[in-house]
């Protein structure tokens, strides 16, 4: 794992960083693991996931596939 060193940051950000990880009941620096993971990898698998769906979902369909969900419509009008 690599190891990094983030300077000059805010004393708000450093207080605000304290009392989470406090409430929390974890370090300081589990806590910036925690929140620069949220933020780089679940929102990429997020970003990931909402990509897969709009391609599933607003990819035009072809004839093949307008016929075949026409065909499954008659069937369940038939019912």
């Amino acid at each position: 794992m690599a190891v990094i060193t983030v300077r000059n940051l805010p004393d708000k950000v450093v207080w605000e960083l304290k009392n989470r990880a406090s409430r929390h009941n974890r370090s300081m620096e589990q806590e910036a693991r925690i929140i620069l993971t949220e933020a780089v990898i679940d929102k990429q698998r997020a970003k990931e996931r909402i990509e897969s769906l709009r391609e599933r979902f607003l990819r035009q369909p072809d004839a093949g596939q307008v016929k075949e969900w026409a065909q499954e419509a008659r069937k369940w009008r038939g019912r």
